[in-house]
């Protein structure tokens, strides 16, 4: 559906900057004590490395060598503790409505560990493009501190309007970073509970961790439900209240 949202003159100039630079710092949308009941819900429950196809389990107590991340499957997030109402957090809808014209999808939630190995980077390390929808955003929480040594976040800004680096692959800091301005590249640090909201679409990675563990929530909003997810999973309907479009693809 077509939005109907009406802002007000702070919404209307975050909606400008996030659709002009591609990145919006947001305000707390979980407190210290909520992250903390997170992270007592997740502690004993398994993990797998994100990109490996055979998909072995292990905990963070046991780390294998081959593990660089360390992901939880999307059914124990879904009945984490405060998960799906910062997924639904009004201002954060409120937002991806504006950004999108429409009212949005919730279609993918994810947290992951990404651990300190060789310092090379891996996978997602490298810059790229999401193309998950013909429009969409996604929302990062931090869960951890996170320093330059702890593998920030990094973001080309406006690079989501550009029409270089087009081809859909991973592309070198040597072919991004010599293209573009220094001022362009934002290193996302931050401290516990930070979050802000990213238009993926533009070029980002994530710089490898030198140094403890980083650990980051991701909610993704878009048009459509991502045409290469299954959606199998179902939300508790009776202990939320949450909008039953936008929630759709979990109720």
């Amino acid at each position: 559906p077509k939005s109907s949202a009406t802002f007000t003159a702070d919404e209307k100039h975050a909606l400008d900057i996030l659709s002009n630079i591609g990145f919006f710092k947001l305000p707390q949308i979980l407190s210290f004590e909520q992250i903390e009941e997170i992270n007592k819900y997740l502690k004993n429950k398994k993990i797998f490395e994100r990109y490996d196809k055979e998909k072995k389990y292990f905990t963070l107590e046991n780390i294998p060598y081959y593990a660089h991340t360390g992901s939880y499957d999307e059914s124990v997030l879904i009945k984490c503790p405060h998960i799906v109402s910062s997924a639904n957090n009004p201002l954060v809808i409120k937002l991806v409505e504006g950004f999108l014209g429409a009212k949005p999808t919730l279609s993918n939630i994810t947290l992951w560990h990404s651990f300190a190995k060789d310092g090379k980077p891996r996978n997602a390390e490298f810059y790229h493009r999401d193309v998950d929808d013909l429009k969409f955003v996604k929302v990062f929480i931090y869960l951890t501190d996170v320093g330059f040594e702890n593998g920030p976040h990094v973001y080309i800004d406006e690079s989501s309007k550009l029409n270089e680096f087009l081809n859909i692959k991973r592309y070198t800091d040597d072919e991004i970073e010599g293209f573009f301005s220094p001022e362009k590249i934002r290193k996302i640090t931050g401290c516990i509970g930070d979050a802000f909201i990213e238009d993926t679409y533009g070029l980002h990675k994530g710089m490898p961790v030198e140094k403890g563990v980083r650990t980051v929530l991701q909610f993704e909003y878009s048009l459509l439900p991502i045409g290469s997810k299954k959606y199998n999973l179902k939300f508790d309907s009776n202990d939320l209240d949450v909008n039953s479009y936008i929630n759709r693809m979990y109720l």
